[in-house]
């Protein structure tokens, strides 16, 4: 932010700022302050006099910040069918891994996870297995509703 806040001068403590440098400093520059920017306090292009020079020599800066998905925004619900027909319902992160659901599944039915196989149905009516425990649940497909059934 230093580097943009000077409108000449090809160096900092004596070395020198390539094109690149200067462009990505003043591309952050413009990113970081925006949300301030367009709150449109007076006393703004005071403290930031370069920031009307920088918005025409590379335009207006996006006005809105980056959402960062929450946990919430992430967890699915499953249903988990048991060999015997009975369900149980589970909240999970898209990312927990297929070993997590084996000892989930141990847990609520009583089934070693070398003994337990694993799937869902998908739009094909296709039996999609969960065989590799080193994989998520994204990586199979798995999304909000999804039945994951019990095989013994």
């Amino acid at each position: 932010a230093v580097v943009s806040t000077q409108s000449t001068g090809g160096k900092l403590n004596g070395t020198p700022i390539s094109d690149n440098e200067r462009l990505q400093a003043d591309i952050f520059y413009l990113k970081h302050f925006a949300a301030e920017y367009y709150k449109g306090a007076p006393e703004f292009h005071v403290v930031h006099n370069r920031f009307k020079d920088l918005v025409k020599e590379y335009g207006e800066p996006d006005a809105g910040t980056p959402k960062i998905a929450s946990i919430k925004d992430q967890s699915i619900m499953i249903t988990v069918a048991k060999p015997d027909g009975k369900e149980f319902s589970k909240k999970l992160l898209k990312t927990t891994l297929v070993k997590n659901i084996h000892l989930i599944v141990q847990r609520q039915c009583k089934i070693l996870p070398k003994n337990q196989k694993l799937y869902w149905v998908n739009c094909l009516d296709e039996r999609v297995y969960l065989d590799d425990p080193t994989r998520d649940l994204a990586y199979f497909d798995i999304i909000q509703d999804t039945t994951i059934y019990v095989e013994v």
